[in-house]
């Protein structure tokens, strides 16, 4: 899945649209509960400016959430109900939407402002991104998105919406009995402001966790528990765990040592020029994440759907590679003897990567742009090997 969160005003949310449906017009289908509708069946709107309450609570203090099925124009949109409850003194009809041909499900959540001041997050998502249709619609919007609104950590906010925030205005996320402030703001442009600060030499490995742990973003191994103590690995279990080894790398017994993500989502996130080998990620949606000249060797990335991901000059040496990769950038890496066998490649480049015993499937040979010197130097197999085990 590929997922956008964004706050915006009306003026914000319908400044986003123009710019899509300047390019390409749609149909909207509302949709509530995975799709169903209670009591009336769903409405179609020819424009999302036609959208009931487009960057505007309906309810005052609280909003009530309004999804849209985001449909090709022309598309005939089919509608089954079931009555629930019929034998009781109240039922009601079931709308769902039915099957669309060649319609990956894309969705579009406006959010909206209550009188209040509070912003609801707005929500753009797929759910098939490896479809070509899917892939292409979303990305109409998500750019749309990313070249009007600003980045502030995994959310995007409109002009109008991030002005209001710095006056006292508050976000709440889709589903959280809580709100972002200013302080939350402030933080963020502190992290840009340390990120600036750093130059394009990659950071050793202890200053790569001490960095991590400023930014908030270190779920690796344990700290020492004094902050005067030196951070390193403990040589004397290596020394052990080397003996009890067998010949090869027992994946059951993958240990992280350094970033660890598990059923979570990155969006825009910034890991570049940093030591983090055998990091673990794993059924984690990642988009638009950079690890450009980042040390990932022997990490293990699996299960997981990695969309616009910058890893040029990454070292990606002896990796497990075992995801979905849509629009990534592999320029100039290295991939030596990873294992990218259970991986699918969609509009990935590869230039320039060094590729020596890396492994392929024969079947990916037609499918990824390799020069002839990695056609050589790539390890062609048959087998897709074991499944890797995702913790």
């Amino acid at each position: 899945m590929s997922r956008t969160e964004f706050y915006a005003t009306r003026a914000d949310f319908e400044e986003f649209i123009r710019a899509v449906e300047a390019q390409q017009r749609f149909q909207y289908v509302a949709q509530r509960d995975g799709g169903d509708r209670r009591e009336t069946p769903p409405p179609v709107y020819a424009s999302a400016l036609d959208l009931p309450w487009p960057g505007v609570s309906p309810r005052g203090g609280r909003l009530e959430w309004h999804d849209y099925r985001v449909v090709d124009v022309g598309v005939a949109v089919s509608v089954t109900t079931r009555t629930i409850g019929s034998a009781t003194p109240n039922p009601y009809v079931l709308y769902t939407i039915g099957e669309l041909p060649g319609q990956s499900p894309v969705s579009l959540s406006p959010g909206g402002a209550t009188e209040e001041g509070v912003f609801c997050q707005g929500t753009l998502w797929a759910d098939d991104i490896d479809d070509p249709n899917a892939r292409a619609k979303y990305r109409l919007f998500s750019q749309a998105l990313i070249h009007r609104f600003t980045q502030v950590h995994d959310s995007l906010l409109g002009p109008e919406a991030l002005r209001l925030l710095e006056s006292g205005g508050r976000l709440r996320p889709e589903g959280g009995d809580f709100f972002y402030e200013r302080q939350w703001l402030d933080e963020w442009r502190e992290l840009e402001a340390l990120r600036l600060t750093r130059g394009v030499e990659r950071l050793s490995r202890e200053e790569s966790v001490e960095y991590l742990v400023q930014t908030g973003e270190w779920t690796g191994a344990d700290l020492p528990a004094d902050e005067d103590e030196d951070w390193e690995e403990d040589e004397s279990e290596e020394d052990e765990d080397d003996e009890d080894e067998d010949d090869g790398d027992d994946d059951d017994e993958y240990v992280s040592e350094s970033l660890d993500y598990f059923r979570t989502a990155c969006w825009g996130r910034h890991w570049n020029c940093l030591t983090l080998p055998r990091s673990y990620f794993a059924k984690t949606d990642l988009e638009r994440c950079s690890f450009r000249n980042t040390d990932l060797s022997g990490s293990r990335i699996v299960v997981n759907d990695i969309v616009d991901c910058d890893f040029r000059e990454a070292d990606l040496t002896g990796a497990c590679l075992a995801s979905l990769f849509v629009e990534c950038d592999f320029s100039a890496a290295t991939l030596n003897g990873a294992d990218l066998r259970r991986s699918t490649f969609i509009d990935c480049t590869f230039a320039g990567a060094s590729m020596q015993g890396t492994k392929l499937l024969q079947e990916d040979r037609e499918a990824l742009p390799l020069s002839s010197l990695q056609f050589v130097d790539v390890e062609w197999s048959d087998d897709s090997g074991p499944e890797p085990p995702e913790a």
